[in-house]
């Protein structure tokens, strides 16, 4: 940190009202996710970015003398690391908010029990920080965050397929692995971003991580949301009158009224949907985990050098 300096009032301004505008536009699209891009959310949005290029403006004519000096993006690692992590924040919180209402709303769990399926993560998360300083000061970030999205995706992708009969047993398993891979993944990513950087500028960067740490968190949340909602929206209609005509064909409904029927076929449809909503959720997650390894290749790695 440079001693001398003193708090740039306007940029931190800039950039928290920039942020929040970011933030809330996601908040108001994911609220309907069906018209995800409706009037509240253009406008918020709009007036985030907004004020992200009055931003740049400021910045420009402080001469990078702000909270957040943009020339730090011309250097390779910043710039990665910042782009793995804001992906790595979608990636790992969309997830997060779908894995109790999963439990809850196909497996009829109660809120404690949901609670309990997601301790074995924690514990996989808990086992794989104390071993990732030694890694990435052997290997690097490039190497650690790797195999870290591999384990991820190995924890993430049965969620995709996992059904209302899969066994809780082997989604705790599952559950376990990913934790392991979660608990790797940011750290290397946030280790990188000060590489290439002077050491005054450290406090600078952490600004800026920061900030696209919570946007990543954000639009996560905001993208599950929105990809739930909208799978629910489109095939509720077509999977109740799928399970209305079968329901109708059985001989064992046909002593039934026809509202009970009705009844029944949208309890079954909705199970169903839901389920489907959720793998969808799942599997937009495993696609960013893919897209992750992209700006990795460009993160620091000890294995090639002698």
């Amino acid at each position: 940190m440079n001693p001398e300096s003193r708090l740039d009032w306007i940029g931190t301004l800039l950039l928290a009202l920039g942020s929040t505008g970011l933030i809330y536009g996601l908040m108001k699209g994911s609220d309907n996710a069906s018209h995800f891009f409706n009037s509240p959310m253009l406008l918020f949005s709009s007036l985030g970015l907004l004020v992200f290029i009055i931003y740049g403006i400021y910045n420009h004519l402080k001469d990078n003398e702000t909270v957040l000096p943009l020339h730090f993006f011309k250097v390779k690692n910043f710039t990665a690391a910042n782009i793995a992590v804001f992906l790595a924040g979608i990636a790992s919180n969309g997830p997060m908010l779908l894995l109790p209402l999963f439990f809850q709303n196909t497996r009829s769990l109660s809120t404690i029990d949901a609670a309990l399926m997601l301790i074995p993560q924690g514990i996989g998360m808990l086992i794989a920080r104390p071993l990732l300083g030694k890694a990435i000061d052997r290997f690097g970030a490039r190497p650690v965050v790797l195999v870290s999205l591999f384990i991820t995706l190995l924890g993430t992708f049965p969620l995709v397929i996992a059904g209302d009969s899969t066994n809780l047993y082997w989604i705790g398993l599952v559950l376990f692995v990913r934790g392991i891979g979660v608990g790797g993944l940011i750290m290397p990513m946030m280790t990188d971003i000060f590489i290439g950087l002077k050491s005054k500028d450290i406090a600078a960067a952490s600004v800026g991580n920061r900030i696209i740490q919570n946007l990543g968190s954000s639009f996560g949340s905001a993208i599950i949301s929105a990809v739930v909602t909208s799978v629910i929206t489109s095939q509720l209609a077509g999977q109740v009158t799928n399970s209305l005509n079968k329901l109708m064909n059985s001989t064992s409904t046909n002593s039934l009224p026809f509202t009970a029927i009705k009844v029944r076929a949208l309890a079954q449809a909705s199970k169903i949907v839901t389920l489907h909503a959720y793998q969808s959720g799942f599997a937009v997650s495993c696609f960013v985990l893919v897209l992750i390894i992209f700006p990795t290749f460009f993160l620091s790695s000890k294995l090639n050098t002698k």
